[in-house]
């Protein structure tokens, strides 16, 4: 029965119950039964996929063997499924939308995938981010430069573009030769990233010019220092052009462009020489009032003799006194007091001596003495004796461990030995013999820590005590005595402890490793954490063993290494819907065949899954 017919007929069933005639009972009675098995399948698909989900969870809390996971093929057309697992089970599932196109091109995979914030790479391979114009959208916005992957009708679609440079500038190149040209597109692309643009462009455009040298002021762009209205708009927005190597000297030498680094960085002068505005007095004083500090690129002249510029410069920074010869003119400098200028200090000495400064050093000095009594009450915290000291508290000493678990073990402290022996079992060294002799205490640190066995030679060869031990302990692997290994009756206790899953050891004992039986009930049960190098070679070679392996645990597929075998991959499949190797399906006709498959076998047929 076609798909087709199949859902057909099941509508019938479903809508128009008595659609059919008498003589048409057994045809109703076996869609009948078809519709109930595959109802049967699906909720019992539905509870494959919840618990595959919390097994995922599970083992990415516990870390165990996440290099065994994989995706069923029943469930890749989940996206959620989809996204965890080229997430997490890498670098298997990494390629994944490259390796199965034809089963991967959905949309709504994408846009989950970038409401997760996941975008692999391969996703560029994808035949629906090349052409569909939403997806590619989402696509460049994590990754600018897959703009080169995408279809013309996207690197002509002005929404993308955008998006892409946005992220990544050099996806600029890319573009359409129209979009190449807007200069919104341009724009946005310079903003991302330091792209070489022809000078035209430039020329064309002086705010994208300008907008360059903001984003990235140590381009090597010559062209770019040619128009001193756009090296001026950068400088205005705060940016270090001026030292460029680029720039030239006109332009540095500039009134505009010197005035407009003035508040920025006046030192920027330090690397221009010859400058000969600094000798013209207006522009000087316009210079000194926008900062002081430009005081010493004056010319010498200046400095020197003109008083409103070193005034207006002392104001702000008395100490420039020292740089002119006005420090030794009386008169300038009864002046600069009387501006409230705080230039004591910087007077010369046979000046200073002069009685006419009386005044202002003892207004000095009443001010001095008003700040220290202000900065006294401003730390002053309660009233100390003269001989007040701060004691300070002695080092607190570090515990000696090695002391404190002596200690406990010298106080029989049991319930504290058995909290440090936890994660060190080592510790048992400083036990005494009473203690070692304790069968009550040794059963209770083993089961504690299974590795304390090594530390009770009283009762590591003592049969009855390790098979208590190993039916109340929970434990994966446990250390046995040489002279248990040999004793055949323990084997078999052994053997049958494992059977009935009282003990589940990942690490099968080296006497049993030949059992088949063991084996593979050890991988049923704990087969994400069985040692399946433990197998030996000749059970390998085994296909009937094989087989009973593959069909207890997917993992025993991937830790062995069956590939090369295509009964084994098809019993993978059929058993576990693995696929360890999707490169090699290539057609949408060669999937359906595999997932037919598996939905039989596991589901009873049905196409649920679609869903």
């Amino acid at each position: 029965m076609s798909q087709d017919h199949e859902q057909q007929c099941i509508l019938i069933l479903v809508e128009e119950p008595f659609y059919l005639s008498n003589n048409q009972n057994s045809f109703r009675i076996k869609l009948k039964e078809k519709f109930t098995q595959l109802g049967k399948g699906y909720s019992k698909w539905i509870e494959a996929k919840v618990k595959y989900i919390k097994e995922q969870r599970e083992r990415r809390v516990s870390n165990s063997l996440l290099q065994v996971n994989f995706l069923p093929i029943e469930f890749l057309f989940d996206d959620y499924l989809v996204i965890q697992a080229m997430k997490s089970i890498r670098p298997k599932y990494s390629n994944l939308v490259r390796d199965l196109p034809f089963i991967l091109n959905r949309k709504s995979l994408f846009e989950l995938a970038f409401k997760e914030w996941f975008c692999d790479p391969l996703l560029q391979s994808s035949e629906t981010s090349k052409s569909d114009l939403d997806i590619a959208h989402m696509l460049v916005q994590f990754q600018g430069r897959h703009l080169a992957f995408l279809s013309e009708e996207c690197q002509s679609d002005k929404r993308i573009v955008l998006s892409a440079v946005k992220n990544d500038g050099w996806a600029y190149l890319y573009a359409s030769e129209d979009l190449k040209n807007d200069p919104e597109i341009i724009m946005a692309a310079v903003k991302s990233d330091s792209i070489t643009l022809e000078e035209s462009v430039f020329e064309r455009y002086p705010e994208i010019a300008v907008e360059y040298l903001v984003q990235h002021y140590n381009t090597s762009l010559s062209y770019l220092f040619k128009d001193k209205h756009v090296v001026l708009e950068a400088i205005k927005r705060n940016v270090n052009v001026y030292s460029n190597s680029n720039m030239k000297d006109e332009l540095k030498k500039d009134r505009e462009i010197i005035l407009a680094i003035a508040p920025v960085n006046i030192t920027l002068l330090d690397h221009v020489k010859g400058i000969d505005l600094l000798q013209d007095r207006d522009f000087c004083l316009q210079l000194v009032k926008i900062n002081y500090l430009a005081f010493r690129y004056l010319s010498e002249s200046i400095r020197n003799n003109d008083e409103e510029i070193l005034l207006n410069c002392l104001q702000h920074d008395p100490s420039l006194l020292e740089q002119s010869e006005l420090r030794n003119n009386k008169q300038f400098i009864l002046k600069a007091l009387n501006h409230d200028c705080k230039i004591l200090p910087y007077i010369p000495a046979e000046l200073i001596k002069d009685e006419s400064f009386e005044n202002f050093k003892e207004n000095e000095k009443s001010e001095s003495l008003q700040l220290e009594d202000d900065s006294n009450d401003m730390f002053m915290v309660g009233n100390y004796e003269e001989n007040d000291e701060f004691i300070e508290e002695e080092e607190v000493k570090k515990p000696n461990k090695r002391k404190d678990f002596e200690l406990l073990f010298k106080q029989n402290d049991r319930k504290g030995i058995l909290e440090v022996i936890r994660n060190d079992a080592s510790l048992m060294r400083f036990a005494k013999e009473d203690l070692l002799k304790d069968s009550q205490f040794a059963m209770e640190c083993v089961m504690v820590n299974q590795n304390c066995i090594e530390y009770f030679p009283f009762f590591k060869n003592d049969k009855d005590f390790v098979l208590k031990v190993i039916d109340l302990g929970n434990f994966t692997n446990i250390s046995l005595a040489e002279s248990l290994v040999s004793d055949l009756d323990f084997k078999q206790k052994i053997a049958d402890l494992i059977l009935q899953r009282k003990v589940v050891f990942t690490q099968v004992p080296n006497f049993l490793t030949d059992n088949e039986e063991i084996l593979l009930s050890s991988m049923k049960v704990n087969q994400y954490k069985f040692s399946y190098q433990q197998i030996p070679k000749n059970l390998i070679e085994n296909r009937e063993f094989v087989m009973k392996a593959l069909k207890l645990s997917p993992a025993f597929y991937l830790a062995i290494d069956l590939n090369h075998d295509e009964e084994y991959r098809m019993a993978a499949l059929k058993y576990h819907g693995l696929i360890a190797d999707f490169s090699h399906i290539n057609s949408q006709e060669e999937f359906d065949i595999l997932l037919r498959e598996r939905m039989n076998y596991a589901y009873g047929g049905g196409t649920f899954h679609l869903h």
